[in-house]
This record gives C-alpha cells, sequence and structure tokens, in this order.
C-alpha cells in the first residue's frame, strides 16, 4: 500500500478568500469571451462545420437507429432491419441493449433494431466524409458505446477533421478503453484549440456543484449552482472551473487528474448525445431538454443504471441514476461565489455529483492535522487512521508525503515504509492555505481523507492546533519518554482519530508563540460537552500550580521564549460516552486571550 499526505495550495501566500485562484488552475489562461459573457446554447454546437449532404446522411443514419420520438414496435418493424433478441428493461438491468440515448427506459420495453445498421450507415458517410467531424465524432461515440473500441480507435488515428475535434476524438476513445494517462494527454493537447462556444460550454463544472434531484418534475429544474452562474463571464467561469475539478483530483499522489479526464469525456458524449437528440427530432431541441439531460450526464456519467419512477408502475418510465459510474463524491462541497473553505464528503447519492475511478474502491478514513509555526514558515503534523479502518488488515506499505501548491507542482515528496502502524507526518511548508489529502493504496482499498489547512499568522501572538497523541505507546510498541516536551518527539504518537475510549489516558500538546521569555502565561483547558455545558472533572499529569474546577484546569507558567511548548496528560475516567470539545485558552499581559478547539468523541 502506498500512504499519501498532499498539501495543495488553493491561493497564493494569502490566509483570505481566494474564490478564483489566479492562473495555477489547469487549462490555457483566460481567452476572450462571447458577447456580454453569455456562451451559446448547447443547440448551437450541435453541428461543426460540416457539409449538408454528410449531416443529412448522418441524420438519417441516427433517425433509423434511434427513431423520431421513441416510436412504436410496428413503426420500427416498418423501417426495416433485424430486432434485438434482449428487449426487457426490469429492475437491476439494463434496457435497450445498454444504450441510453434511446430514451427513457420502460418497463418491458418494445423490441428494437441492432446496432449493425446504425454502424453501417455511420462508417459509410465517415468514408464519404473523410473530414465530417459529425460524422466522425458519432461514427466512434458508437463504436466505443458497443465494445468496438480498436475500430473507434482506427477512426480516431485517421481523423482528417478539425484539429481540436480530433484530438478529442483520440481521448473518448482512450478514456473508453480505461487508458486515463493517455485520454488526459490528448484532451488536453486539445484543448487550447477549443472554440471558444466548445470551451464554454465542456470546461464549465459549475453544473457539478451542490445537490440536485434529477427526478424532480419540472424539466427546467437544474443545479442551482448552474442557474445562478450561467450569465456569468465565460473565462471567469471557465478558470474557476479549472480550479474546482483541481480540487476534486481522487489522487493528487498519481500524476495527472482522473476527474479533470473524465469531466472532459462527459462533455463530449453528452454532446454526442444532443446530437442524437437533435436528428430524432429533425430539427432544434429546445434548450430547456438538452440543458437537464447535459446535467444529468455531466454530474452523474454513463447511464448504468436505473430505478423506476415514482408511480411508475409495471409499464412506467425509469430514471437512469449511473450508480456504478458515480460512486464517489471527489467534488469539495463549495458555493459558487467562494472556494476557499472546500469541505469533502466522499460518500454521494443521486443528488450529487459522483465519479468512479478504475481500480480499487475508496475508504474515507479518519486523520489528524496540527499546525504549527515556525519563522514564517508553516509545520504540518498529520497522522492517518490506517488501523482504524477497513484497511486494517493490511500488513505493509509505502506512505508518501506530497506538498502541493497547484496542479502539477510538488515542491515536497517524502517516502517511508509502514507496516502494521497508522503512519504520521511531520513537514514544513511555506506560510500558504492548503488543501490536506491524505490517501492511503492498498490491495484491499484506497483509504481517502481530505480538508482545508488555513496557514498561522506569521508574527505576534499565536497559538498552535492541539495535537492529541497517545501517552502510553509508540508505533515500535514502547512507552513515550517522560521528558517528551517537543513536537519533534510528540509527533511519532500522533493519534489519527479523536475517538476515545471512557478511562483511556490522552496526551495534549500545543505551542505558544509570540511571549517574551519570563512572561507569565494564563493557561485554561476546558472539556466542553457538545449538548451544553462542562464535564464534572479533568484529572491527571497536571501542572504543579494548576487549579482543577468543574471540567476544567487553569494555571500559569513562565514562557520560554517565542516557542513555549507544553505537554498535559489527562485521564478521561469517569468522562460519559458523547461528543466534546477540548477548549485550550492562553493569554498574557492583559491581551485577549488566543482559543483553539479539538473536537472529541468519547465512547
Amino acid at each position: 500500500m502506498a500512504l499519501v499526505l498532499v498539501l495543495a495550495a488553493i491561493g497564493p501566500g494569502s490566509s483570505g478568500p481566494m474564490p478564483f485562484p489566479d492562473g495555477k488552475g489547469l487549462g490555457p489562461p483566460p481567452f476572450p469571451d462571447t458577447a456580454g459573457g453569455h456562451p451559446p446554447p448547447v443547440s448551437r454546437l450541435l453541428l461543426q462545420d460540416d457539409s449538408a449532404e454528410a449531416a443529412r446522411r448522418v441524420d438519417r443514419a441516427l433517425r433509423n437507429h434511434y427513431g423520431t420520438g421513441g416510436g412504436s414496435l410496428p413503426g420500427r418493424i416498418a423501417a426495416g432491419g433485424s430486432l434485438d433478441s434482449w428487449c426487457d428493461g426490469g429492475a437491476g438491468a439494463l434496457c435497450h441493449g445498454g444504450d441510453p440515448d434511446r430514451g427513457p427506459c420502460p418497463i418491458n420495453v418494445p423490441c428494437h433494431r441492432t446496432e449493425e445498421f446504425l454502424l453501417r450507415g455511420l462508417l459509410e458517410v465517415t468514408e464519404a466524409f473523410p473530414a465530417s467531424a459529425y460524422a466522425r465524432g458519432q461514427a466512434i461515440y458508437a463504436l466505443t458505446k458497443f465494445g468496438h473500441g480498436s475500430q473507434a480507435g482506427e477512426l480516431a488515428d485517421a481523423c482528417s477533421a478539425d484539429p481540436w475535434w480530433c484530438g478529442m476524438f483520440r481521448g473518448y476513445v482512450a478514456h473508453s478503453m480505461g487508458l486515463d494517462p493517455e485520454a488526459e494527454q490528448h484532451f488536453r493537447g486539445a484543448w487550447p484549440h477549443a472554440p471558444v462556444a466548445e470551451r464554454c460550454l465542456f470546461g464549465d463544472a459549475f453544473w457539478l456543484l451542490g445537490e440536485w434531484d434529477q427526478r424532480t418534475p419540472g424539466i427546467a429544474s437544474l443545479p442551482a449552482a448552474r442557474q445562478t452562474t450561467a450569465s456569468r463571464d465565460c473565462s471567469l467561469r471557465v478558470a474557476a472551473s479549472d480550479t474546482l475539478l483541481w480540487l476534486a483530483d481522487p489522487l493528487f499522489s498519481q500524476e495527472g487528474n482522473d476527474r479533470w479526464t473524465e469531466h472532459m469525456a462527459r462533455a463530449l458524449a453528452g454532446h454526442f448525445a444532443a446530437q442524437i437528440r437533435r436528428a430524432r427530432r429533425g430539427g432544434d431541441v429546445p434548450q430547456r431538454y438538452l440543458d437537464h439531460d447535459w446535467a444529468m450526464r455531466i454530474r452523474r456519467g454513463p447511464w448504468d443504471a436505473y430505478e423506476s419512477a415514482p408511480g411508475g408502475g409495471s409499464q412506467g418510465l425509469s430514471l437512469w441514476t449511473s450508480q456504478e459510474s458515480a460512486r464517489y463524491h471527489f467534488v469539495p462541497n463549495v458555493g459558487p461565489d467562494d472556494f476557499s473553505d472546500p469541505t469533502w464528503r466522499l460518500e454521494g447519492d443521486l443528488r450529487t455529483e459522483g465519479y468512479t475511478p478504475l481500480g480499487p474502491s475508496f475508504v474515507e478514513i479518519p486523520a489528524q492535522i496540527a499546525r504549527f509555526r515556525r519563522g514564517d514558515s508553516l509545520r504540518v503534523a498529520a497522522a492517518a487512521g490506517l488501523m482504524d479502518s477497513p484497511l486494517d488488515r493490511v500488513l505493509e506499505g509505502t506512505a508518501h508525503l506530497v506538498l502541493s501548491d497547484g496542479p502539477w507542482s510538488f515542491p515536497v515528496h517524502r517516502t517511508r515504509e509502514v507496516r502494521r502502524e497508522n503512519p504520521v507526518f511531520l513537514a514544513t511548508a511555506a506560510r500558504e492555505t492548503y488543501v490536506v489529502g491524505m490517501e492511503v493504496e492498498t490491495r484491499l482499498g484506497v483509504g481517502w481523507h481530505r480538508e482545508s489547512l488555513a496557514p498561522l499568522a506569521a508574527e505576534g501572538p499565536e497559538l498552535s492546533d492541539i495535537l492529541l497523541f497517545d501517552p502510553t505507546a509508540s508505533p515500535e510498541g514502547g512507552r513515550m519518554p517522560a521528558d517528551a516536551d517537543s513536537l519533534a518527539s510528540v509527533h511519532a504518537w500522533m493519534l489519527a482519530s479523536s475517538t476515545m475510549a471512557s478511562g483511556s489516558g490522552l496526551g495534549v500538546f500545543w505551542e505558544t508563540y509570540g511571549a517574551e521569555e519570563g512572561t507569565v502565561l494564563d493557561m485554561d483547558l476546558a472539556l466542553e460537552r457538545n449538548r451544553g455545558g462542562l464535564v464534572e472533572r479533568l484529572t491527571g499529569l497536571l501542572p504543579v500550580n494548576a487549579r482543577s474546577a468543574q471540567g476544567r484546569v487553569s494555571w500559569t507558567e513562565e514562557a520560554m521564549g517565542e516557542i513555549h511548548p507544553r505537554t498535559l496528560v489527562l485521564d478521561l475516567t469517569g468522562v460519559e460516552a458523547g461528543e466534546y470539545a477540548l477548549v485550550l485558552r492562553v493569554g498574557w499581559a492583559g491581551q485577549p486571550a488566543l482559543e483553539r478547539r479539538h473536537g472529541l468523541t468519547v465512547e
């Protein structure tokens, strides 16, 4: 296995809000916007610069296969051709032979025409019009959809259409074959050549934000983040989307960004599907239908599963849910106006964006991150809860510490071997706002944790975070030395989880900054119940002059200098199960007390 701690800077050297970072996002620099900042609607992107005859023949092939709005069984038989033998869209199975572009999936769906006729027609048009992006794109889409990846690759390699489309086609074929690094290379090579209209649509990730129930009645319903940002300047929206997709990268420890690649592949598939809808209709499709369909595809990916619509009954329609392609929710929970404080929840549902990377499953793991100050730098201590997760049966692996200050930039990378322990890290980084990613790659799956991390004040009075540690055992099985009073010695016993057993001992460490040597520090440590009130009493290895009151201990001590460390061991005996906050307050020389809080669960 390989455990990875990643620190990825959100913004350039500032602890303030950074809604749209300054150029460290993915893709090329901003480009001139369309008039008024409004990108063209989807319907204007459906046909490239193709000859009228090529477009007419592609439309005919698509209508012959997909019908003109669903169609009945007699109507499809009249069109000629053979029929599929497997047609039942029963529970847990895919209808339409696995082709969602036929439209909604009825229960006991009528039989329909096989894909051979569609493929034959599209390939004939492609051969007759080799420069037609419309014909070649639809042929590649159909070939990949029906499992003919090698033939799709040959079409993509022989592409003589616009270089932008040819690059995107090659990326799409590679992605469909599970070759994401190659797919990303093709997509990124094509992206700088994207026309403004396609860049505005394909590069817009605001569709992914927030919750949106595609089952909501009314085809005009769209994700709120899309509705509120649709009229914004295109270049700003795409630049912010690049940052959003960087934050959604499933594995910072691996080269490239699979989530960006997936977004490009979904956008291209959505474009192909919109072309099919237009051909079936025989003209432009109302924008509300295109937008609703686009939102479902761009948020959840390939339509690989469905559920019965409310009140649908045995003959009712079903809704595609993409359960296999959208298991995990990597896009952070942020608002469309501010990305400065992202939070993550790996487990998603039909209401959220979802993505399933190739390879092993992902498991959210507990972690503890603590910040300390060293001059003008940030010292970061981190522990991953490998032994407190479903991955605790893994015996050995490789641990990585990676500090990233933006996409493709990793100024610090440390590696160590781990064996049956929760790995810990101690790293020095520039004073920035960071994303902290913990990644544990094992044969049982990937352990995953991510959170944002703001810097401490660069100078003057400041407190570190509270670091929780185990005072009874080291990773090697020994006891912590009694004189372990520095970050360098305590961090090795750092706990990965903030969940403790009643009656156990809890080590607490922090540092105070900015007090002159000999200054009297007023210390106060309390354990507050989340539902209100303090615990009955805090006991343990406390300072000699400590005054103990209900759930609180207070004492004074003289500062050692600019950095003043303090170690305590608390006894949780008698503390009932529940949710708590460990609250530290430090003050001196009449200034307002500094405060840090650390959540704690007692079981």
